[in-house]
């Protein structure tokens, strides 16, 4: 028993033994390791630098919103009936969704004829009627000429009749002389009066066939859709030898209403955006605030799809005072003037309204700037090497924020390649001759 233990302590001490020296070893070969490393120059990392600069930045509150056509009309047929015609496009082809169409060019006159059903009976009418009434026109002409007449007629009997009576009264004319006179001014009276009821009775026909006319008109009118103004044609149901009913319109909500309308004219160069904005940002927000925007929403902005200040005007045309009932938030309403129809109705953008401005700042890039503890800091280049400096910040934009502490204009700062450096690291600059 004794000898068994005594085995089993000397097994033990010898695999105590080579596990110290083993330890022994690496640690010998860590720190021969540590002292080469040490000894060895450390390579440089390659960055890019931009400097502090001086100028204008502005605090810019972003929302998202839908795209709405301010000027939209639907346009429909009155009456039931067959379609007979479809207007013509600018290039002579039939209308079609895109195509541009015109509104009355002065005053009193009607649109572009877009559609029509079937009138015969209201088109026979109404070339009947302004026949008609040309011709009780021309009778009204003509009395008025025979009354002008008359009128002189009458003067001249009347002077005439009070001669004769003069002489009559004298004794110098017998009686029969007088009533001959007499006789031929009260007949030129009584022609007069004719006359007069004449006209009377011709200005009441046309007067009768100016209300019929009006009304067939009107009628016609019904089943004839026209341009109320300049614009596009945004949605066409419609097609010729189709049977419309004024019933087959569905009003539920707008996507059924602009599937089942005839027509819908848009003026496209006028879009409004809705944003609904947090209170302590909207409370920031005036009318007239210029406004940059971009498409797509905050989650899928993509690079290069800001659209051109120089083809639209963006800017802010009302502020609610009044908070929305479900998301306490305020409603701002945005206005867009393209000069091409290049933006749909529909289509989800992104929009930065300008709240704030400064001038005469110190800025850096936005891509300059790292975080530890929410606290931002840039690498700062001094002789080959870069110092984690952290910094306070102000206004920021897109690409630039405002350093209110820590740098000065034309301090070197890291932009690339700063992911893979430490405070003292050993770099090298590859874009040397930029400008301050």
């Amino acid at each position: 028993m004794k000898r068994l233990i005594k085995s089993r302590v000397t097994w033990i001490t010898f695999l105590v033994t080579i596990l110290l020296t083993l330890g022994a070893l690496y640690r010998f070969e860590e720190h021969e390791s540590r002292r080469i490393r040490k000894n060895r120059d450390p390579e440089p990392v390659g960055i890019t630098i931009d400097y502090v600069k001086r100028g204008k930045i502005a605090q810019w509150i972003v929302g998202e919103g839908t795209v709405k056509i301010v000027k939209k009309q639907y346009l429909q047929f009155q009456n039931p009936g067959k379609i007979v015609f479809i207007g013509k496009a600018g290039d002579g082809k039939p209308l079609y969704e895109g195509a541009r169409v015109f509104g009355p060019q002065e005053e009193g006159l009607e649109g572009q004829l877009l559609a029509e059903l079937e009138n015969e009976d209201y088109t026979d009418a109404i070339q009947q009627t302004e026949i008609e009434l040309v011709a009780a026109r021309l009778q009204v002409d003509e009395i008025s000429i025979q009354i002008e007449q008359a009128v002189r007629d009458e003067e001249l009997m009347r002077r005439n009749f009070n001669r004769a009576k003069t002489i009559f009264e004298k004794g110098i004319s017998s009686i029969s002389e007088f009533e001959t006179q007499n006789n031929q001014y009260r007949r030129t009276i009584a022609q007069l009066k004719s006359l007069n009821l004449q006209l009377k009775i011709a200005r009441n026909q046309v007067k009768r066939y100016e209300t019929l006319l009006h009304q067939n008109r009107k009628k016609l009118k019904r089943m004839r859709i026209r341009a109320p103004f300049d614009g596009v044609i945004g949605r066409l149901n419609i097609k010729t030898g189709e049977q419309f009913f004024t019933e087959a319109i569905n009003y539920s909500n707008d996507a059924t209403l602009q599937a089942t309308i005839p027509v819908i004219i848009i003026d496209p160069a006028l879009l409004e955006v809705t944003l609904n904005l947090p209170v302590y940002d909207g409370v920031l927000v005036n009318p007239g605030a210029q406004v940059r925007f971009r498409a797509g929403g905050l989650e899928e902005l993509q690079s290069g799809n800001e659209f051109s200040e120089q083809d639209f005007k963006a800017y802010v045309y009302s502020v609610s005072p009044i908070l929305t009932a479900h998301g306490r938030t305020v409603r701002i309403k945005v206005r867009i003037h393209q000069k091409e129809p290049s933006i749909p109705e529909g289509l989800l953008i992104t929009c930065w309204i300008r709240v704030k401005q400064k001038s005469e700042v110190d800025l850096v890039p936005n891509r300059a700037l790292l975080f530890e503890e929410n606290s931002p800091f840039v690498f700062l280049v001094k002789n080959g090497h870069v110092s984690k400096t952290f910094i306070k910040t102000g206004l920021e934009e897109e690409d630039y924020v405002e350093v209110r502490q820590g740098l000065k204009i034309g301090d070197p700062i890291v932009v690339g390649g700063k992911y893979r450096l430490y405070d003292r690291a050993l770099v090298e600059t590859l874009n040397t001759g930029i400008e301050k």
